[in-house]
């Protein structure tokens, strides 16, 4: 029996409605599941309290309470719809793809302008760097390429600059002249 059966069966138990057959397969299912049996039974006995219950009376004019009360909700909700079309949200809602296209045009037009003035800015450092490239060969020369190749030198050259923990003052006094 599925669990879709079983619910059926459950169901039509408590409101009754049960053939004997449909009696016979919910006693045998209930057998096999001694808790579901103990469920079942607190649900049957619920069912019969609920069912001995008195009707509870309605007044004469319950149908147009309801009517009323639905007829407020439906002009509360009106009244906020309205209050919220005038409202800054609604605007913003409103005018948002022209807002989004008008920021990028102005995020587009502060780039293309930027990037209009960039290259003089390139070209003026580039000049700059060549220029103190010209103030330091003027200053220290070069060394050979026979001195670069050999690495011993090279190594020397740098344990010297590591090591020297003082500053050079006569370098520094005849470079600043």
């Amino acid at each position: 029996m599925s669990e879709h059966e079983q619910n059926e069966l459950w169901e039509k138990s408590l409101r009754g409605q049960l053939t004997p057959k449909e009696q016979a397969q919910l006693e045998s299912w209930l057998a096999g599941c001694p808790d579901l049996r103990a469920e079942w039974e607190d649900e049957v006995a619920l069912c019969q309290v609920v069912r001995q219950l008195p009707d509870a009376p309605v007044s004469s004019n319950f149908t147009s309470l309801v009517l009323q009360a639905v007829e407020l909700e439906q002009r509360q909700a009106q009244r906020a719809e309205a209050v919220s079309r005038t409202g800054f949200v609604y605007w913003l809602r409103k005018h948002l793809v022209q807002l989004t296209a008008s920021t990028a045009v102005v995020a587009l037009a502060a780039v293309l302008a930027l990037r209009q003035h960039q290259p003089d800015a390139i070209t003026d450092s580039r000049q700059e760097m060549a220029e103190q490239m010209k103030e330091m060969a003027k200053v220290a020369p070069v060394p050979s390429v026979d001195v670069l190749k050999d690495f011993e030198a090279i190594r020397r050259l740098s344990l010297t600059t590591q090591n020297a923990a003082e500053p050079d003052l006569e370098l520094l006094a005849a470079l600043q002249q």
